[in-house]
């Protein structure tokens, strides 16, 4: 399956200096930092947790659908195969990295938890070139062994402090691996699809299939204080409603490497919101192994302005 674009045709620019997508960055990394220490505030299961989450800010996505975007199911109609397959596939990607990342903080620290999570656009760049044909340049191979070499630390630190670390650390990068193909399918699908229309379809999708995965694993989703729905709700409406969603939308004027790159500010923000909150200080290990990693990353994901280009004729599957 690739998704590769049509290079018989010239490709439609778009300033990638948006001011709009800009802002949108910014404001989706502020929010998205909050993530972990909701989490970490939260008792409840790591399954539980995800599926409220998804489950209002689904029901937020869909509101906002009714309000600006209801026009668009007459588009929706005439979609092919191939484009609900794609949707489908984005919804599960981000159950299962919700999933994965949730359960992980169980085992290790909030910044080797965000930092390896946050390492995405090794995956993404990756990707790119295998689904959507794009190159990689030398100094972005570097950038990898870079920050490669920086999780390894990561790791190894946690596996001489605490044992049970180095499984949260696998649970990471396993949610790492989906929020990467949830960051593809995304690019690819964000460029002709409405904002709200995808983000209901996929958080919806994502929704039923963490609820569903709960279920058969016999965790229970109904049952839980007052105080725990106020989390959940917060989860959704600003690391998901508003975090996700705004890196979806700037998905249709950067490309899916520059979007998750811009990911990393949550490792700052979730390491520094986790020391005043829970005086929990990473060990010297670990930070000279999240700074290697982040500079790896971006060094791996940089780009000039100017160089992003999206094409409006994707071939089919």
């Amino acid at each position: 399956m690739i998704l590769s674009e049509d290079t018989t045709r010239k490709p439609m620019m778009i300033k990638s200096s948006s001011l709009s997508a800009r802002l949108s960055l910014v404001t989706a990394i502020l929010a998205v930092s909050t993530s972990a220490i909701l989490i970490r505030w939260s008792t409840a299961p790591a399954l539980t947790i995800a599926f409220w989450r998804l489950a209002f800010s689904t029901l937020m996505m869909a509101l906002l659908w009714l309000l600006f975007e209801k026009k668009e199911i007459n588009i929706i109609r005439h979609r092919d195969v191939s484009w609900l397959v794609i949707l489908v596939l984005s919804g599960f990607s981000l159950s299962l990295h919700f999933v994965f990342w949730i359960s992980s903080l169980d085992y290790t620290t909030v910044a080797a938890s965000v930092a390896i999570v946050d390492s995405s656009p090794l995956l993404v760049l990756l990707l790119s070139r295998l689904f959507l044909n794009e190159t990689l340049k030398r100094m972005q191979l570097i950038g990898m062994f870079i920050a490669t070499f920086g999780g390894l630390l990561i790791a190894i630190a946690d596996w001489q402090t605490v044992g049970n670390n180095l499984h949260g650390d696998l649970l990471a990068f396993l949610g790492t691996i989906m929020v990467a193909f949830y960051f593809i399918f995304g690019r690819y699908l964000r460029k002709d699809t409405g904002l709200f229309t995808y983000t209901t379809v996929v958080y919806g999708t994502a929704a039923l299939m963490t609820g569903l995965i709960a279920v058969v694993s016999g965790v229970p989703l109904l049952g839980y204080s007052r105080q725990e729905f106020i989390l959940f709700f917060l989860m959704a409406l600003g690391p998901s409603a508003l975090g996700h969603t705004l890196f979806n939308h700037a998905l249709k004027y950067f490309r899916a490497p520059i979007v998750s790159t811009a990911t990393l500010g949550e490792a700052v923000g979730s390491s520094i919101l986790a020391f005043l909150i829970f005086s929990e200080m990473p060990s010297p290990l670990v930070i000279i192994g999240g700074m290697i990693l982040l500079s790896g990353v971006f060094l791996t994901t940089y780009e000039r302005e100017g160089k992003s280009t999206i094409t409006r004729n994707p071939k089919k599957l």
